[in-house]
């Protein structure tokens, strides 16, 4: 999912360096599958995963953690979204 997504979405300058989206839609998906969730559900978590993506400056991007820590904030963002889908939420 995330590499069909980031492949769709590929028109980014930054060759999407600066879009995490595709980590929280990837982790949305794995924790709609280990939460159980339904199709229904795990649409909703997918959903859910992308109204608020990461995103920051290029220059904090460049420099310090900047990099590491914007790739990682989709993981959770996935997560949550998938239990909110879960308690019913889309």
């Amino acid at each position: 999912v995330e590499g069909r997504l980031g492949a769709a979405a590929a028109l980014d300058p930054s060759n999407l360096h600066l879009e995490s989206f595709v980590h929280a839609a990837g982790a949305a998906i794995v924790a709609s599958r280990a939460f159980g969730l339904d199709k229904a559900q795990t649409t909703a978590a997918l959903g859910l995963s992308l109204l608020q993506p990461g995103r920051t400056s290029w220059p904090a991007f460049l420099s310090g953690e900047g990099k590491l820590l914007l790739a990682a904030q989709g993981a959770p963002q996935g997560v949550i979204a998938a239990d909110m889908a879960a308690g019913g939420m889309h």
